[in-house]
Formats: C-alpha cells, structure tokens, sequence
C-alpha cells in the first residue's frame, strides 16, 4: 500500500510522514532516487543533494518535471509490493514544475505507475508556515514563499490536479494543531477509508 504525504515547504510533511509510517508499520521513502545516487540505508545523501541543486536551478520544466518523475519510477520499481508511505510524489512535482506543455509526462506517469492509495493533502495557513520555516533555519530561501498569494496559488495547483485525476485524497490542517493531533486525524480517516487494513 502507497500513502502519498504532499503539501508546501513548512506545513509538517516530512515530520508526519516518518511519525505515521513508524506508527502504522510501513516504511517511510523521503528522498526517491538517494538510494540510487547514494546508497541504500544511509543518513548523508551528499550526491542526492549536489544534483538536486543543480536540478532544481534549471529554468526549464520539462527537464526538472522529467528528473522527477524518474524518481517516481525509481520508487516503484524498488517498493512497488512494499508498504510506504512517502515525503511527496507525482503531486509536489506537478505543483512546482507542471505546464500545460509538460502535462503529458504526468499522465503518463499515472498510467504507468499507478495513483497512491491514499494521498492526504497537508496545509498550514502561511504565518504557520513562516514560523516553523524560520525555527528549522532563519535564512533559508523558502521564507519568500510564504505569502498569502504563493500558497494560494500551490494549493490551487495542488488541488486541481487531485481532482482533475480523480485521487483520492483528504486535506488535513496542520495549522493549529499538534504533530500528535494531525496523526490521529490522518489515522482516524484510514481507519475509516481501510477499515479492515487500520
């Protein structure tokens, strides 16, 4: 079973993805092509992070929407009987490099690969999101993407694509509430959705 975690810089993806695959037994997938570019069971991904950077550098789409989605081929074909949950998937990819020119690799990838079973959608309103950046690192570059209009523009993009494919997913508010309370909320709605599975 795939459980896709998404959502923007600061909402508490990464935090809730390893405490809800520790909690329900899976395996937590944060970084989707470390293992190849550095190794499997590892802390430091020096090589993941170096090309990343230059990735993530371009200025063109469709290359860094391509990269990405190698990552989510990588990530099937390494975990596809295993169950994960994972720190991002197709959907952070199309939020941040998705084009209507580039919108086929995206179909193809759900083709091929398949949807998660589950995505939840995490969001914190964008003073939340300032803070909790800003306590992680006072100079880190994803501070200037915590306007009202970014996160209203990403959340936009995040959420029409969910539908326009016909995920399933719920969204959960991360704003004010605790890590703890945001993992019964995201366990209750498994429950409910996989009862005979949670």
């Amino acid at each position: 079973m795939h459980i896709a975690i998404e959502g923007i810089d600061g909402v508490g993806k990464t935090t809730i993805a390893r405490e809800l695959a520790h909690r329900v037994g899976f395996q937590c997938i944060e970084k989707h092509l470390h293992a190849l570019l550095d190794g499997e069971n590892v802390s430091d991904i020096p090589n993941y992070m170096r090309v990343t950077e230059q990735v993530n550098a371009s200025k063109d789409k469709l290359f860094r929407a391509w990269f990405y989605a190698l990552g989510n081929i990588y990530l099937r074909e390494h975990y596809q009987n295993a169950d994960i949950v994972t720190d991002r998937y197709f959907v952070s990819n199309y939020s941040w490099n998705g084009t209507a020119e580039n919108e086929f690799i995206f179909e193809k990838m759900i083709e091929l690969l398949g949807k998660p079973e589950i995505t939840f959608l995490i969001y914190a309103n964008p003073e939340v999101r300032a803070a909790r950046i800003r306590q992680r690192n006072p100079q880190d570059p994803d501070l200037v993407n915590t306007t009202v209009r970014f996160s209203e523009t990403m959340y936009g993009r995040i959420t029409g694509f969910l539908e326009k494919y016909g995920f399933k997913y719920h969204t959960v508010d991360t704003s004010h509430a605790s890590i703890e309370e945001s993992l019964n909320r995201i366990h209750d709605l498994l429950k409910n959705d996989f009862p005979d599975r949670f």
